[in-house]
């Protein structure tokens, strides 16, 4: 395997990388949905995010993700979620929970 690789859309390089890092911290929607097996998952939601922020509101529930670096007006955000993050909390009220490993930060969509 490639210690570098080039993720492209529509013919322009989006991101450049290692494997790991790329999977870790994909530059946009398009590279976080198309690495990895099964590919990221997306939570969409309305929200402001503030710098420093460590959580946001999905559905009511508070989700952790890490401090973010820059704040995000109100709008249009989806957070991505691998699969292998996802943990199961709650089995007598089959609640879903997930928190982000300190690699994940919202998209905009």
């Amino acid at each position: 395997m490639a210690d570098r690789i080039a993720v492209m859309n529509h013919g322009v390089v989006v991101q450049i990388g290692s494997p790991q890092d790329i999977y870790d911290r994909p530059a946009d929607m398009h590279v976080a949905g198309f690495i990895g097996s099964p590919p990221m998952s997306f939570l969409r939601f309305k929200s402001s995010l503030a710098p420093g922020q460590s959580s946001v509101q999905l559905n009511g529930e508070a989700i952790r993700v890490p401090p973010l670096r820059q704040g995000v007006v109100e709008g249009e955000l989806a957070l991505g979620v691998r699969p292998e993050h996802v943990r199961i909390s709650d089995l007598a009220k089959c609640a879903v929970r997930c928190s982000a490993s300190s690699t994940w930060a919202p998209c905009r969509s």
